[in-house]
């Protein structure tokens, strides 16, 4: 045996690669997630204009569309918390190319140029590590073969959401982000990439920033709050 060979099933016997949700073991063909647990994510995919309704709409957005439900406490809600809690890039790999196999499906990518992931507040980089909008939009990206661009930044923080009304979210995020690079963009049809969406607010006030510049906006999220 190699000493390559060796060394790596040393490394599988002393640590083990384990399914990100239940905890299995992974066999070689499994990346993150075993293949039951993939079985059983909530695949509701929405493609449509359902954020007709949000308060202050960005008129540039043509679509909005989501390949799962996302619930509180979920298995897919763990899941994506994991991935905020930073180390697990790998996951939000995995999570968004089996995102786009189910978008596409549907397809949703055959008019799409390019892939602009929704920035992260610098303090919430540096804790993180990483982006995960980015790190979902490069699973994509391996599915799709679309390009992805860093073409926004969010210079500046804002206070959580997650309480708040959908017209204080609106407000709390309004002129938060920047269109720093926008010939990655000019004249194309641009795909806004985050991990959950629930009233639409952030993708919507990313969209604004695009006016004048992409041909059109698709905001695409991972899963789509349910609202029960």
């Amino acid at each position: 045996m190699a000493l390559t060979d060796w060394m790596r099933a040393a490394c599988e016997v002393l640590l083990p690669r384990l399914c990100q949700s239940c905890g299995t073991r992974l066999n070689d063909s499994e990346d993150s997630i075993c293949t039951g647990c993939i079985m059983k994510l909530p695949y509701r995919t929405s493609v449509g204009t359902d954020c007709d309704d949000a308060v202050d709409r960005c008129a540039i957005v043509t679509r909005t569309v989501a390949a799962f439900g996302y619930t509180h406490g979920s298995m897919l809600g763990r899941l994506i918390n994991r991935v905020k809690g930073g180390g697990h890039a790998r996951l939000a790999h995995q999570l968004g190319v089996l995102a786009a196999a189910e978008l596409d499906r549907h397809g949703v990518f055959g008019d799409i140029d390019v892939l602009l992931p929704v920035p992260l507040a610098p303090e919430k980089l540096k804790t993180r590590g990483y982006n995960q909008a980015r790190e979902l939009a490069i699973g994509i990206s391996s599915y799709t073969g679309l390009p992805v661009v860093d073409a926004m930044s969010r210079p500046l923080s804002t206070h959580s959401q997650k309480q708040m009304r959908e017209a204080e979210r609106m407000t709390n995020i309004r002129g938060t982000f920047i269109l720093d690079d926008p010939g990655t963009c000019r004249g194309k049809h641009v795909m806004l990439v985050d991990d959950v969406m629930t009233t639409g607010a952030t993708m919507h006030e990313c969209a604004r920033q695009l006016q004048g510049v992409a041909r059109a906006v698709t905001l695409m999220a991972v899963a789509r709050t349910e609202l029960i």
